[in-house]
């Protein structure tokens, strides 16, 4: 057997000594087994279980790093997509934005949409459109009717009128 690569003589000899200690505690393992009477409480019993909990550990160890290469590679994906997504945002003419309907938080805009308010499409992801927030909406029941309506459309709306507040402070007319 040649020494590993990047190893020398002294090295090998280590590994060749730490071998044969590790198969003399094999070895001392193994006969205490025999002649263990199989007791619950024998120092066996309680090594055997030892060893399955780190077999246990160990192979969840591996589906745990398995779940987080899925977890970056779904992430890595996942921000492909919503560069791809802002791409086409950007390049809309007409201002859009994508917000959750329950809160307002803001998830996508697009940069017409940002002109629109003067504001940073960057700045405003995460953020609540909502009156007490960034303030594009000038009550939070213009902002409820306008969902109401998109719930009763079923996520369409079409001649809603709609005042929101521009980035000077004036109020802005809109029919969506």
């Amino acid at each position: 057997m040649s020494a590993p690569e990047g190893r020398g003589p002294a090295d090998r000899e280590q590994l060749v000594a730490e071998l044969e200690r590790l198969r003399k505690v094999n070895a001392a393992l193994i006969e205490r087994a025999e002649a263990a009477d199989q007791d619950q409480d024998s120092d066996f019993a309680v090594f055997s279980g030892v060893v399955m909990l780190e077999d246990q550990v160990r192979s969840r160890t591996r589906e745990l790093d398995d779940a987080l290469r899925r977890l970056e590679e779904t992430n890595r994906e996942l921000r492909r997509s919503r560069a791809e997504l802002q791409a086409i945002f950007d390049v809309l003419p007409n201002p859009l934005a994508v917000s959750e309907a329950d809160d307002a938080t803001l998830v996508g805009v697009s940069r017409s949409f940002a002109d629109l308010f003067g504001l940073d499409p960057v700045d405003v992801l995460g953020r609540r459109a909502r009156s007490d927030d960034l303030g594009l909406w000038p009550d939070d029941d213009v902002r409820s009717r306008f969902v109401a309506a998109l719930e009763d459309g079923g996520g369409r709306v079409s001649d809603f009128p709609l005042t929101v507040i521009a980035s000077d402070g004036g109020e802005v007319h809109l029919t969506v």
